[in-house]
């Protein structure tokens, strides 16, 4: 496949009138326009704007599929919808179930085989060891302290594939399961967490620091106690953030890009199984979740995941402040390869990966290409 007439965004660059040439699932090469290879499968891209595949490390389920059925052959279903909302990989997100549900979850990522469409890359493991007091729609029934032979254990099922575990520092004793995490080369996000600055400032020693769904489910900031979202804001952790305006104001959302910057925000989706699908009540996390106007909430008014897709979060990001296409490359690719350590994405140059996402000048999408093939072909072919 040969991507023409298209203006490149990497992190640190943008590359007007250029072209991509693509071989099976990998860019082979790229270069200015004038100078293009031949290839039978041409799109002209009419200059727009050509990022690489977004990475969401943070996503329950879509179109139906829920992380908790524990079916493998749902996430390939799933797969096949997530790079029409702009999204290439991701990580399947579990939440606070009776452990049996977990265990079953994490089971299933066993049989996981890549088909085609978006390629889970593993998994982000969100409770159950978290802080009632923050829990969201995270079932309080469930909640547990932090305990590392149970998250051995959760290891094992999954064959090592668990890449972040969301946990309340301040439940675990002498941060046990923090540092058995950095010891497998495991993200700890602090996320539904009572935390006080202090703690996360020890939590910072043992390594990399990570914050869950950023301002939702966490100690908010006060003149006293600068808490969980002012660690945000004065430590140096990597911050997931919803931008679907609803879990986050756009003015909040605005504000963190101003004081964090994108060189550390990752954008995420949080969605729960009903996105893209109609306004109706759904199953979630062991609840009922009443889907209406966009957003998803338990029957007693909490919020429960989003239904936000990574293109809507693209073009509210750009909507709520102004940044520029290469933030949104760092906010939702660059950052994520580099936390998970992914050498093969994440970036549009030679010898990676072939997942692109073209947007236009409206920041509408326009065609999502994953490991070398077409997921939304809108472009018009020569």
């Amino acid at each position: 496949m040969l991507i023409k007439n298209v203006t490149i965004v990497t992190h640190e660059e943008i590359l007007y009138n250029h072209w991509i040439h693509i071989q099976d699932n990998t860019i082979q090469s790229i270069g200015k326009t004038g100078d293009e290879p031949e290839d039978a499968d041409v799109y002209d891209a009419k200059n727009q704007y050509a990022l690489p595949g977004a990475i969401d490390i943070h996503i329950h389920g879509s179109h139906g599929v829920d992380a908790m059925d524990g079916n493998a052959a749902f996430f390939n279903e799933m797969a096949a919808q997530l790079p029409n909302m702009g999204t290439t990989s991701y990580l399947m997100t579990t939440m606070t179930e009776a452990l049996e549900t977990i265990r079953h979850a994490l089971a299933s990522v066993k049989d996981y085989r890549y088909e085609s469409g978006a390629e889970m890359l593993g998994i982000h493991v969100e409770g159950p060891f978290i802080n009632e007091k923050h829990r969201g729609a995270q079932n309080a029934e469930y909640i547990i302290k932090p305990d590392v032979t149970l998250m051995k254990e959760f290891m094992a099922l999954t064959e090592d594939k668990i890449k972040i575990v969301t946990f309340a520092p301040e439940q675990d004793k002498e941060l046990a399961l923090a540092k058995y995490l950095h010891q497998n080369n495991i993200i700890p996000s602090v996320g539904h967490s009572d935390a006080t600055y202090d703690t996360l400032k020890e939590l910072e020693q043992l390594g990399d620091t990570h914050l869950t769904h950023y301002f939702n489910g966490m100690r908010g900031i006060h003149h006293r106690e600068p808490g969980v979202a002012g660690f945000g804001l004065m430590g140096r952790p990597f911050v997931e953030l919803i931008c679907d305006g609803i879990h986050v104001s756009k003015d909040m959302v605005k504000f963190a890009y101003n004081f964090i910057g994108p060189e550390r925000l990752m954008l995420i989706t949080d969605a729960m199984p009903a996105q893209g699908l109609e306004d109706d009540t759904y199953p979630f996390g062991g609840q009922e979740v009443v889907l209406k106007n966009g957003e998803a909430r338990l029957k007693s008014g909490s919020l429960a995941g989003s239904v936000v897709s990574i293109k809507e979060s693209i073009k509210n990001m750009k909507e709520f402040t102004n940044c520029t296409w290469m933030d949104i490359v760092k906010m939702t690719s660059y950052n994520q390869s580099k936390r998970l350590h992914l050498e093969d994405r994440g970036v549009i140059e030679p010898g990676k990966l072939a997942d692109i996402v073209i947007y236009d000048d409206e920041v509408e999408l326009r065609e999502t290409i994953v490991q070398g093939k077409g997921g939304q072909r809108t472009l018009e072919s020569d």
